[in-house]
């Protein structure tokens, strides 16, 4: 008798199947993600889509002054940036949960390979 764990085929196909639904699912959510940033004072907010382009800018007519446009633009890059850097906020939130979960399939996955008592498979240095 060996007291080498089995390896389960099925399992690890199972369990390749859950990790590549939790991906699909957070690439889908990550592209329909959504977030808005203003200016510091509310008079221009922008709105960007999980793709990273701009789905929105809302600008209060009140800023509008054509004898300094560089002001208005300014608030529209500010505005711009935060609403990019709440993105990417949204995207890192998104992306540690799908890691959280497949790490939770991978733990599984691994309890498989190592058996009930957690033996080791024998893999080299770096590969545990």
């Amino acid at each position: 008798m060996s007291s080498t764990p089995e390896f389960d085929v099925s399992e690890f196909a199972e369990h390749t199947r859950q990790m590549q639904a939790t991906m699909a699912r957070t690439r889908e959510r990550i592209e329909s993600l959504q977030a808005t940033g203003d200016d510091g004072t509310g008079l221009v907010t922008a709105t960007v889509g999980g793709d990273g382009r701009i789905a929105a800018l809302r600008i209060d007519p009140s800023v509008i002054d054509p004898i300094h446009p560089t002001a208005l633009s300014d608030l529209v890059v500010a505005a711009t940036n935060n609403a990019i850097d709440a993105l990417r906020e949204l995207h890192a939130e998104s992306i540690i949960a799908v890691t959280d979960q497949i790490g939770g399939l991978l733990d599984g996955l691994g309890n498989g390979l190592l058996g009930e008592q957690g033996e080791d498979p024998g893999w080299p240095e770096g590969r545990q």
